[in-house]
């Protein structure tokens, strides 16, 4: 006679539980992510609009040209 089969059954562990605070810390460093990278990336684009802006002022300066206005105030 062959002997019955038990099915052996395994339970997982246990996942542990998320609590308020924990989404409140993940939500709080998501933010400051973004945050910081907002603020590097409005830095280099200002810092490049800065820079092209004085390149173009560099490249149109006549070199001719006066660097003052006479206004001729005297009679």
């Amino acid at each position: 006679m062959q002997q019955p089969v038990t099915p052996v059954v395994q339970i997982p562990a246990a996942t542990p539980e998320v609590s308020v605070p924990d989404v409140l810390i993940g939500s709080f460093g998501l933010v400051g992510v973004l945050s910081l990278m907002a603020l590097v990336a409005g830095l280099i684009a200002g810092g490049g609009f800065i820079l092209f802006r004085r390149w173009q002022a560099r490249r149109d300066v006549d070199p001719n040209e006066e660097d003052h206005i006479r206004l001729h105030l005297s009679a």
